[in-house]
């Protein structure tokens, strides 16, 4: 770490950019508080919405996604999960630090808005296409509701089911979240293959389907298995990987839930496997940070859209491992590894630059972000996405790998926030700071 920074220093300053994002509230007067029109099947021409007799649903409040003002249930169930994930591991950290279950309640009220009568959840709530570089309250054109996905009803059980080990003040009732959790689990299971690939449209904003949404319905039977016990979410776990028990597949995130299915597993049956799973994972990930002149553990291939998050999740990744490892030089190598990948995102990288808005030396000044942009204001805590190899929007050339980057408010494929982007850094920083605190001491 810096010397001037601390581990807790990042927590705090990310786990409180997330009230810049929330939509509705009176920072930025009203916006988006109107019912938003259940999206009309097939093409449409957006003028004409208002001629068309459409349903209307109210999904006002949590959190605005990224950049835009859309808002997602893949990245917000993911986010919920990990902020929870960290007042999970650290009771006592988050009971000194309130904001966390704060943040998670907020984004919780909204989820549960954005579920269907039947248990189905729509999957994302925006315009037609992204607005102009505005202030919230200036994005006037009519808020769609999109069509019910299958990857949506699994984000939606899992952080769900997982929310109802919490009691807090703060959150809707747990008998409320027990039965949308259900439902939504029961809809998924109506809707396994060969079907379950129920896809909703997209038209000019974020997509946000994985490329298989199989790692999601592992996650959310998991979560199922461990909130009920129940062996019949267990069964479906193996069954939809061809009768094999769940691997971890890849960093955490709303691309692939593997390792939060294997994490809940195993904190449910305690099987050696799932123990060694998240292990290897961890030995893995170590030795890919040894190899990296910065210590950083992603491989040449993960420099994509959203590198910083894998980095973060891999650190992630880690304080699970060493809280599950007893072997105290594998726990000091876990611990210390995942330090790595803080400093890495804090400037101990090929660029020299720190990733963060409004922190540390050499920080992001000109993210892709409406607000910042249209209030000339940098937000103080805000991930960027990092270096990206692919360069998708043309602000850079394409193939400089962990150099593929800009700081510029155009370069959307590198430079702007998405709240699942500070999800793993407030994970990654909040755990270390209370593991310090707590007197783990690692190099």
């Amino acid at each position: 770490m810096n010397d001037i920074f601390t581990e807790y220093d990042v927590f705090d300053i990310t786990i409180h950019s997330y009230k810049y994002q929330h939509c509705g509230t009176s920072i930025y007067g009203e916006c988006h508080m109107k019912p938003a029109i259940i999206r009309p099947n097939g093409d449409f021409i957006p003028s004409e919405l208002s001629r068309l007799e459409l349903g209307k649903v109210d999904v006002s409040g949590g959190w605005h996604d990224a950049g835009d003002y859309g808002k997602y249930i893949p990245t917000a169930a993911v986010t919920v999960y990990q902020l929870l994930l960290l007042a999970d591991l650290f009771p006592v950290f988050a009971a000194e630090n309130p904001v966390l279950l704060e943040e998670a309640a907020f984004e919780l009220s909204w989820m549960l808005k954005m579920q269907d009568d039947d248990g189905g959840v729509y999957h994302k709530v925006n315009t037609y296409d992204f607005c102009d570089m505005v202030m919230p309250d200036m994005d006037t054109e009519p808020q769609l509701l999109y069509e019910k996905s299958s990857s949506a009803a699994a984000y939606f059980a899992a952080a769900t089911a997982y929310a109802c080990r919490f009691n807090s003040n703060a959150f809707p009732a747990r008998e409320r979240i027990y039965d949308s959790a259900i439902r939504a689990g029961n809809y998924l299971k109506k809707i396994l293959p060969p079907d379950y690939e129920v896809l909703p449209s997209v038209d000019r904003t974020g997509p946000y389907i994985p490329a298989g949404v199989d790692t999601i319905c592992i996650w959310a039977f998991a979560e199922l298995y461990r909130l009920t016990g129940d062996r019949q979410w267990y069964d479906l776990c193996v069954s939809i990987n061809s009768m094999h028990m769940p691997v971890i597949s890849g960093p955490l995130g709303w691309e692939n839930m593997s390792a939060a299915a294997v994490w809940a597993l195993y904190q449910e049956d305690g099987t050696a496997y799932y123990r060694e799973q998240i292990l290897a994972e961890a030995e893995r990930i170590c030795r890919c940070s040894a190899d990296d002149d910065f210590g950083c553990a992603l491989q040449e291939n993960e420099y994509l859209w959203g590198s910083n998050k894998f980095a973060a999740a891999y650190g992630l990744l880690l304080i699970l491992a060493a809280e599950i490892c007893d072997d105290t030089v594998c726990r000091k190598l876990y611990y210390s590894t995942a330090s790595k990948q803080l400093k890495y995102i804090l400037g101990n990288n090929a660029l020299g630059k720190c990733f963060i808005t409004g922190f540390g030396n050499n920080p992001v000044c000109n993210p892709h972000h409406r607000i910042v942009q249209a209030s000339k204001t940098v937000i103080p805590g805000l991930l960027v996405g990092g270096p990206n190899n692919s360069a998708e929007d043309g602000c850079y050339p394409a193939g400089l790998g962990k150099l593929g980057y800009a700081d510029l408010p155009e370069a959307y494929s590198c430079n702007e926030y998405a709240v699942d982007y500070n999800a793993p850094l407030v994970f990654l920083s909040g755990g270390l700071a209370a593991l310090k605190k707590g007197g783990q001491i690692w190099s």
